[in-house]
């Protein structure tokens, strides 16, 4: 008797539920899951770029925003990334994506982005 298959939505609220029980490797798991059933959707790659290391972090977010380059959350995550290597001009550009696309953004991250770049 074979076991059912999980839907994509199961495995978001799986990979949502272990993330917020800190269990990132089964989120990442679940993440992965949901991104092989569903590719061409931007949450699990949100997911991955939220418990993946800096680096693999930007694959997650550029991922997410081919997908749906409106999507102020992801904009904003690469802002704070480039931010975090010191592209300001880069964290710059993500900044005002994410303003532009509705994403709520920190004032005091962006003055503190716009003063390193004026220090630059």
């Amino acid at each position: 008797m074979s076991q059912p298959q999980l839907t994509y939505q199961q495995a978001i609220e799986y990979a949502l539920k272990a993330r917020e029980a800190g269990e990132a490797a089964l989120a990442r798991r679940w993440a992965g899951y949901a991104a092989r059933l569903a590719p061409d959707e931007e949450i699990p790659w949100l997911i991955l770029g939220s418990l993946a290391k800096p680096r693999a972090s930007y694959e997650y977010y550029r991922q997410a925003l081919k997908i749906d380059p409106t999507h102020g959350n992801a904009s904003n995550n690469l802002a704070s990334l480039y931010y975090m290597i010191k592209k300001y001009d880069k964290a710059l550009y993500y900044l005002n994506q994410a303003e532009a696309n509705g994403a709520d953004i920190n004032p005091d991250f962006k003055k503190a982005l716009l003063k390193a770049m004026k220090d630059k």
